[in-house]
């Protein structure tokens, strides 16, 4: 008798642990994918600053971004690759996006810029920003 009580309070706590261990997974699934894309964007300014060229992150299909060596050429360094679940990435600043110079710096005259990555599901999200200066930072939306 005891041991039945003690695994219907077991199924109750897991009941109620359930969907707070699926929000854990879905807020680190929005993170993980923020954090991609501002290291994608700061790997773009490094590699400008390491390599003395102009460096960008663009659009690439729906939801990708690569970093590519602005030149006669484009080289590409490193692809950002769609994220999984439902998360969407979007723009309206950097439809043709970012590129950084050989200083770090973004070309004059450029203007601020945001970046917003949203659980679709959930309707939470991140906003990236991308000042003009190059700087980039993030903040929580309650709504997308």
């Amino acid at each position: 008798m005891e041991l039945m009580i003690a695994v219907t309070i077991a199924g109750i706590l897991f009941s109620l642990a359930i969907p707070s261990f699926n929000n854990a997974i879905a807020n680190s699934r929005l993170t993980s994918n923020a954090n991609a894309m501002i290291g994608a964007i700061n790997y773009a300014r490094s590699e400008a600053v390491a390599r003395g060229k102009n460096v960008a992150i663009v659009p690439v299909g729906l939801n990708s971004w690569q970093v590519v060596v602005v030149g006669l050429s484009t080289e590409e360094l490193r692809r950002f690759e769609p994220p999984q679940g439902d998360i969407s990435i979007t723009t309206l600043d950097f439809e043709s996006g970012i590129t950084y110079q050989q200083t770090g710096y973004r070309p004059f005259p450029s203007t601020q810029g945001t970046i917003t990555i949203c659980d679709t599901k959930r309707g939470l999200g991140k906003l990236v920003t991308v000042e003009a200066s190059g700087s980039v930072s993030i903040k929580d939306l309650t709504s997308c």
